[in-house]
């Protein structure tokens, strides 16, 4: 009796251990390789800077000229590197993808059949070294601000009062500058919740980067096409929001602004809902 016990437990054991064995083998050693598609990303890649100019805007939402100019300057001046198995204007290609068509990592991988760890790592290589470009595209072309305003310029009234001083020109309506907590919450001057931690880097870093990439289409392109288009927009949300709200501004436009301010924070929210 107690050499049937033992033997059959032994066999379930046998059993366990051989199951074991094989879902291993499965997952890691046998295992069925999923990234197969004959249109690797570098093909691709190369068949869309190859074609039609359109194709490159839709896809990279730039021009085929910028995308050359922009690989050659993060090669040349910021060491975007590429490897055996991706080259660099593949990294530059999906990251622009990423961005330019508001995907995440799952169709980045189908796209340009790559893991869902090389689309990462990728990602954050171009986001440090666009962190690094902001450091030249965002800051004014004048540093010293020597330029006057037209207006003020050729009328006498006013130019012998601001030879000497340095302003901003005045915004357009529904415009305002992103400023940080030492400026006073007014109308044109959007600035963070008081108290607030942003300890979200990596967000941080993705707006960094979209104004660097902006600011250099801005400077080399031609046209910015989608600058053009939606010079003047407003989302519909902030309009009705403020013209509900607009009995209720004092002189400086400060509530104006915290209501703008509450209007982006809840989409924000709302989209990584």
């Amino acid at each position: 009796m107690d050499n049937s016990e033992d033997e059959e437990e032994m066999d379930q054991l046998i059993c366990v251990t051989g199951r074991l064995i094989q879902v291993y083998l499965e997952q890691y050693v046998l295992k069925t390789p999923c990234m197969t598609s004959s249109q690797t990303g570098f093909i691709w890649l190369m068949e869309v800077l190859q074609g039609n100019e359109s194709r490159c805007y839709n896809m990279f939402r730039m021009d085929k000229h910028v995308f050359v100019m922009l690989l050659n300057e993060l090669e040349n001046i910021y060491k975007l590197k590429g490897s055996r198995n991706i080259s660099s204007a593949e990294i530059l290609g999906m990251f622009l993808y990423i961005l330019g068509q508001g995907i995440g990592n799952r169709n980045a991988q189908e796209r340009f059949q790559r893991s869902g760890e090389t689309v990462s790592r990728y990602f954050d290589v171009m986001l440090d070294i666009l962190y690094e470009m902001a450091k030249v595209m965002i800051k004014p072309l004048d540093l010293e601000f020597r330029s006057t305003p037209p207006e003020i310029l050729s009328d006498s009234r006013y130019m012998s009062h601001f030879q000497v001083c340095r302003i901003f020109n005045d915004l357009k309506i529904g415009k305002y500058y992103l400023v940080d907590a030492g400026y006073p919450q007014m109308k044109g001057f959007l600035g963070p919740y008081k108290g607030e931690r942003y300890s979200y880097e990596k967000q941080v870093k993705i707006v960094i980067a979209t104004m660097t990439l902006h600011n250099y289409i801005r400077r080399n392109a031609q046209r910015d096409r989608d600058f053009d288009e939606s010079e003047n927009y407003l989302s519909e949300e902030v309009n009705e929001e403020m013209e509900f709200n607009a009995h209720e501004e004092d002189g400086s436009g400060r509530r104006e602004m915290e209501m703008l301010r509450n209007v982006i924070a809840q989409s924000l929210m709302s989209a990584c809902t």
